[in-house]
């Protein structure tokens, strides 16, 4: 996240991916709370500019709460198309994305 308190892991499995909040401000990093599941194949994640944690995945994108790991109200965005690498605009307004497929 922006404050470098937490990081944010994502993991595959065969059918389904986690994001896992990870403490940074232990002497030992530990994992805060429980993994958050999310459906398909998720290929990339990243940070945005107001803070919120992005999980791009196959036809869709996720919009998360840093502070709760879940998905904000309204935060499951479809479009068709799998997406890599989110990046944002200098004033935060947009975020581009390629298409791998």
């Amino acid at each position: 996240n922006l404050d470098g308190t937490r990081a944010f892991v994502l993991s595959r499995a065969s059918t389904v991916s986690y994001v896992t909040a990870i403490n940074l401000t232990a002497a030992i990093p530990t994992v805060i709370g429980s993994a958050l599941e999310l459906p398909g194949g998720v290929t990339d994640i990243s940070t945005g500019p107001t803070g919120s944690i992005y999980v791009l995945a196959t036809n869709r994108m996720f919009v998360l709460d840093p502070s709760t790991n879940s998905i904000q109200p309204n935060g499951e965005i479809a479009f068709v198309g799998t997406p890599r690498s989110l990046a944002f605009t200098p004033d935060g307004k947009w975020g581009l994305t390629i298409n791998t497929t």
